[in-house]
């Protein structure tokens, strides 16, 4: 990226030691960056998930407050990647399925973050951010009133938390893990937590973003895609995959075969809106290499989602992610193209086989999701095995 994001051309990308090539294997290469970025080890992002190695946050990706003391650089690195692919994929009209928060742009631009925005990124701080807020009302009432601050302060239940001047290891002033919050200084540890998880805990992650944003863009071009939600949607696209049997039908388009059958694209669709969310997300990356929709969503998919009838029956779905063409068998029900279709997902995306399936379906072709190669004999399935090992 330190090389190619200066440069105004188009990014393409060819993986090494792969024959395929064009924009479903760019898309690949964001959407792979994309889940690296979000790897637990790397300590990026605030994490609400438990389990797992993939950060999951309610109200979107927004940078982990590091204390002062503590070193970022290897935090910067990435974080300053993360700038320059965001400016290609901004550049080039490529869409980064990365979850980022509203509030990651409004802080990228400069813009001062405050309460509201800490109750929408924190979901699991709101039980002391929000009686924080309230107490921090109270108390500024009261000292206009010249009232009694210590009675205020024990009907808050923020008195039983036993709260001090710290945030996990990091210390919201000197020596903060020996001061106790209390009816007197409760408003100044307010001011300085959310300064540290908005501000100044992010402010060196902000900037390396906007290093390697500037290589490519101003980061102040951001403001021309509208509000901050805008800039979020036109990069990351829809922050869910959903659809409905209707927008299907208008998105998926019968083609070659398909035409003269017809229940193949109706089966089809009802398999689609059947699926969970994540199974969605799995099968948009299948057939187009992003894990999210445009804006717009499924409709505003560019080409839409075409259907080819294979020729056999006893094969694998295949694709041509580049221009979306979907290529089925003539399955005999609804629940044998979802067992075909979800094993195809698996297979061509994680390498990750359902044996039994695989005899189930006496599977004798193999097709590749990238150019839709498709080999009938057990050669292919023999190449595919020697890549699996």
């Amino acid at each position: 990226m330190r090389v190619h994001g200066p440069r105004k051309a188009v990014l393409e990308v060819v993986f090494e030691g792969e024959v395929g090539h064009g924009p479903a294997v760019t898309a690949e290469f964001y959407t792979l960056a994309a889940v690296e970025l979000q790897r637990k080890a790397f300590r990026l992002w605030y994490d609400e998930a438990g389990e797992g190695d993939i950060v999951r946050c309610e109200g979107g990706l927004f940078p982990l407050a590091i204390s002062a003391s503590e070193d970022v650089s290897r935090e910067s690195v990435l974080f300053r990647f993360l700038g320059t692919l965001v400016g290609k994929a901004l550049l080039d009209g490529r869409r980064l399925s990365l979850p980022l928060s509203p509030q990651f742009f409004k802080a990228l631009v400069g813009k001062p973050l405050d309460g509201d925005d800490a109750l929408a990124l924190f979901p699991q701080l709101r039980s002391t951010l929000q009686p924080l807020r309230a107490v921090c009302v109270e108390m500024a009432v009261a000292r206009a009133q010249k009232a009694d601050l210590e009675e205020i302060w024990c009907r808050s239940p923020l008195s039983g938390f036993c709260l001090n001047f710290s945030f996990g290891v990091a210390l919201l002033k000197e020596r903060g893990d020996e001061v106790e919050v209390d009816a007197h200084n409760v408003e100044e540890f307010s001011e300085r937590l959310l300064d540290f998880l908005l501000a100044s805990g992010v402010s060196r992650q902000l900037q390396a973003v906007r290093e390697g944003l500037g290589v490519v863009l101003d980061v102040k071009q951001l403001l021309l895609l509208g509000s901050f939600a805008d800039i979020r949607r036109n990069l990351c696209g829809e922050p869910s995959v959903e659809w409905t049997l209707e927008e299907l039908h208008a998105a998926v388009v019968p083609s070659h075969g398909a035409i003269e059958h017809p229940q193949v694209v109706e089966m089809l669709c009802q398999t689609l809106v059947k699926m969970a969310p994540h199974e969605r997300a799995d099968f948009l990356q299948f057939a187009t290499g992003f894990r999210s929709l445009p804006p717009g969503g499924i409709r505003a998919l560019k080409p839409p989602i075409s259907v080819i009838l294979k020729n056999e029956a006893n094969c694998l779905p295949s694709v041509s992610a580049c221009h979306h063409i979907l290529k089925l068998p003539l399955c005999e029900s609804e629940e044998v193209l979802r067992e075909r279709l979800l094993l195809s997902i698996s297979s061509q995306c994680d390498f990750s086989f359902n044996w039994r399936l695989l005899l189930k379906c006496s599977i004798v072709c193999v097709g590749c999701r990238v150019c839709g190669h498709e080999g009938n004999d057990w050669n292919s399935v023999t190449i595919l095995l020697r890549k699996l090992v």
